[in-house]
């Protein structure tokens, strides 16, 4: 059922929240748009918890995870020239972590051994494009699943991290044909969040252990060349949850141009959510906006009034100084898609809403086509780890021209604008001006 908004209701839920105008600075305009997307043709295989990374310009690859009925599907598949063809690979990697290598082959390791979410691997293999081949190599010393990796700057040295129900203590250094252990650490994370310097310095981040359970954000400093560890405060993530950094984008495609890395927080548990960015050469975080709590009714872009959920991954374009979120919200027809586009340059942002693909695909994996630009989301649940989808869509998220705009207070959006007699306005007008904001609140200003 469709929900009804009221003016009563939006005056109500304002009150107590008066502001004077002059303390209001409008930082972004907050755009919509349907969703605009391809479906294109599905994958032979339902998966979920893989991983996808493009192969060359234009060909798509996933590789393992687990099916229907959460067992591990050791299978690993190419989309070229709109067909899907298998390809051979030696473990199922399910909830593993990848990172590409400077001559263009992924490195892909660990993931769980067994269906169901069940024990962790050290196994580690390498996808060359140019062969479409996988080929084996040493083992990781640590068993892991969730864990994350990171080039190091130094040569194709990469570090490796993190853990789910199994020890995340050690630190690894893959040298380009072995793993060795370089560090230790005493807080354990799941999925952490993890960023180079590209001279070997690695900032590790996060505030899930590695039974899932929340503490305070907690951030370490890894020398990976003499295996110094030391622990920062970022004032800026005190009480802030780092979402985990799970199903299969690696680390550097959240980069931007100026080496900034990006990545989402949860900011309480009212569903507030915020993309934020550290600059490792001051150490420092910074929110660059928040995301928003609910849908917007806009052209038919999507219902009025729905929760927005948003997930982890975050990929930056640098050619188009763009940044993307995934997230979903449910209708009365199942799962959709919501993609928020952040103009780096701008600091402007658009919402794309939209589609039924008969699951989530949000909890599936994601990766940017290097030749278009466009963002292929691959696999999904339809409600849970027991049921996999083979949907593939390819969506592209940016225009900024068509759709309403509007101004914003502080971090949010305003969406609309009243008086206090209803009447709803297209600009400011002196008195009271009655706000109801993209993430979901009302506020009451006063225009001077």
């Amino acid at each position: 059922m469709k929900k009804l908004f009221t003016f009563s209701a939006l005056l109500l839920a304002a009150a107590g929240t008066f502001v004077l105008a002059q303390d209001i600075i409008a930082t972004h305009q907050l755009y919509f748009q349907p969703l605009n997307y391809e479906q294109l043709p599905d994958m032979p295989t339902p998966r979920l918890g893989h991983v996808t990374f493009p192969s060359g310009n234009d060909d798509i690859v996933v590789v393992g995870g687990h099916t229907t009925g959460f067992e591990l599907t050791q299978t690993a598949e190419i989309l070229h020239d709109g067909q899907w063809t298998s390809l051979t690979v030696s473990y199922p990697h399910d909830g593993a972590a990848w990172v590409e290598l400077s001559d263009g082959r992924k490195l892909i390791t660990g993931g769980f051994s067994s269906g169901w979410g069940v024990g962790e691997s050290s196994v580690a293999e390498i996808y060359d494009p140019a062969t479409q081949s996988f080929t084996v190599v040493n083992d990781m010393i640590q068993i892991r699943a969730f864990q994350n990796m990171v080039r190091t700057g130094i040569g194709d040295s990469v570090m490796v991290c993190g853990n789910w129900y199994a020890d995340d203590y050690l630190i690894e250094l893959w040298n380009g044909s072995t793993f060795t252990t370089i560090a230790q650490k005493d807080v354990p994370f799941d999925s952490p969040a993890m960023v180079s310097n590209g001279q070997g310095t690695v900032y590790v981040f996060g505030s899930f252990n590695n039974y899932g359970s929340y503490f305070n954000p907690f951030v370490y400093k890894v020398d990976t060349r003499t295996g110094q560890v030391s622990e920062l405060t970022i004032p800026a993530l005190e009480g802030l949850k780092i979402h985990a950094q799970i199903y299969g984008t690696q680390q550097a495609d959240a980069m931007t141009a100026d080496g900034k890395y990006l990545f989402l927080v949860q900011k309480t548990d009212n569903n507030e959510y915020a993309l934020m960015s550290f600059d490792m050469s001051t150490e420092t975080a910074t929110e660059l906006i928040a995301l928003p709590g609910v849908t917007f009714e806009r052209n038919g872009v999507a219902p009025d009034g729905l929760t927005l959920y948003w997930r982890a991954n975050v990929l930056v374009n640098q050619e188009r100084q763009e940044a993307y979120v995934m997230g979903y919200y449910i209708t009365e027809n199942g799962y959709s898609v919501a993609i928020m586009t952040f103009n780096l340059a701008t600091g402007n942002a658009t919402l794309h809403l939209g589609g039924n693909f008969g699951g989530n695909l949000a909890s599936g994996s994601w990766s940017i086509q290097p030749s278009t630009g466009n963002l292929i989301i691959t696999g999904g649940s339809v409600s849970d780890n027991f049921d996999a989808v083979a949907t593939v869509i390819s969506v592209r998220p940016f225009a900024y021209d068509s759709g309403l705009t509007s101004t914003t207070i502080g971090k949010a959006a305003i969406v609309e604008r009243y008086s206090l007699d209803g009447r709803r306005l297209s600009a400011p007008q002196r008195g009271i001006n009655v706000l109801r904001m993209s993430d979901g609140t009302t506020r009451k200003v006063l225009v001077k």
